[in-house]
């Protein structure tokens, strides 16, 4: 009898590769900064990270290696991997120096995929940079729209910002376009770990391209799709996965308004996906849920489910993140603290009448407000905030710092 809003969450969660000989291909370009940024311990830690990534690749595979400063030099091109002593031969002579080209870089990094596009491969650019790019195209803008051609091509690109120098919104940005991972690393001790998960992930890909498309009956209307980008069209709503891992979540959370409906009546809500496979067959999916009304408002509380409201709260949280890091941008820190403030007061209201505990970083980013507030906001806090917000939203790796996720 009552009108509202309410969260759907379509969730896909594909099963593990159990065999590694069921694994597809991986063709992988990873692109070193080597300016003068990264001399010394940084560009070792480097090194010895790709060289870690390398191990898990075999004769299945395509390995490249770019490296840029002001210019960019192809060490190892876009060939069947030959092996662990190749590429710690060449990376051996990789020395730093120079202004840093990142966007050059990143476009070598494709050329090189693009010589083995054709197939089954798992195509996938590393980039990593501890600077501001300072040679070629040097805004977000400029590699968002590069992203997103990339993306087009079937290319996932992932990023990976050292340390304190480089742009975040840039690396966001890029990363986001072209559907891959980002990272922020404020040590180069933490770029093994990195590698690691990231080579874990392409190895592990299941699917691509997917596709999915969500179908609500009269009453039960879409309003937006919150975190990931998506298109409402009347009672449907669209939305695509470039790449699927096995045992990883992907989801959208679709904010929906509800008529007055009597007692007793229902709502389906129907969800389909249309993929490719790893064998280059397209195949699909779905699945669909109904929607009951009740008088009594206890059970509908009782009803609500608490990983649909922990998405929705953290939701909360990386909006607010957003929205706090440009107001601080603004020099407007009172605001940027008030924002944080409304978040974890939202998610306090929304966890009692959910029955759902509300997520641990609640706590968080209340002492991040008294931060932002009494002394503003750090390039170091700008950072993670902005990579934890892209890692919610995304489901993707967000920061990878000290004690973070």
């Amino acid at each position: 009898g009552k009108s509202g809003t309410a969260y759907i969450k379509v969730s896909l969660l594909p099963a593990e590769i159990e065999q590694t000989s069921d694994r597809p291909p991986l063709n992988v370009a990873f692109v070193l900064d080597r300016s003068g940024s990264m001399h010394g311990q940084k560009l070792e830690d480097a090194k010895a990270a790709i060289l870690d990534a390398v191990r898990r690749l075999d004769r299945r595979d395509i390995a490249s290696l770019i490296v840029y400063d002001h210019q960019v030099k192809t060490l190892i091109p876009g060939e069947t991997f030959r092996g662990f002593n190749h590429f710690e031969q060449v990376l051996s002579r990789v020395s730093a120096g120079g202004n840093t080209a990142i966007y050059a870089g990143l476009n070598q990094g494709a050329a090189e995929l693009r010589r083995n596009l054709q197939g089954s491969y798992v195509d996938r650019i590393i980039l990593l940079s501890d600077g501001l790019a300072n040679e070629g195209p040097s805004e977000a803008s400029d590699f968002d729209r590069l992203g997103k051609a990339l993306a087009a091509e079937g290319i996932t690109v992932s990023t990976i910002g050292l340390g304190s120098g480089f742009n975040e919104d840039l690396m966001t940005k890029l990363a986001k376009a072209a559907e891959g991972n980002a990272y922020f690393a404020e040590s180069s001790r933490d770029l093994p770990g990195i590698f690691e998960r990231e080579i874990g992930s392409a190895l592990n890909m299941v699917a691509s391209t997917v596709e999915v498309r969500v179908e609500l009956d009269p009453g039960c209307r879409p309003l937006r799709v919150v975190g990931r980008d998506g298109i409402v069209k009347g009672q449907a709503v669209e939305f695509t996965v470039n790449q699927l891992y096995g045992g990883q979540e992907k989801f959208a959370l679709i904010e929906v308004q509800f008529d007055a409906t009597e007692a007793a009546a229902e709502r389906v809500i129907k969800a389909s996906a249309r993929y490719r496979g790893v064998d280059g067959r397209h195949a699909s999916n779905g699945g669909s849920a109904k929607v009951r009304f009740s008088k009594d408002q206890e059970e509908v509380t009782r009803s609500s489910d608490a990983q649909v409201a922990l998405a929705v709260m953290e939701h909360q949280i990386a909006e607010a993140q957003e929205k706090a890091v440009a107001l601080a941008d603004k020099g407007r820190p009172r605001e940027a603290a008030a924002t944080l403030r409304a978040a974890a007061a939202y998610n306090a209201a929304y966890s009692t009448e959910r029955v759902a505990p509300p997520p641990p970083a609640n706590a968080a980013i209340l002492e991040t407000a008294e931060e932002i507030e009494s002394s503003g906001m750090s390039n170091s806090r700008r950072k993670t905030m902005v990579f934890d917000s892209y890692g919610t939203t995304t489901q993707q790796a967000g920061s990878t710092s000290s004690g973070s996720r």
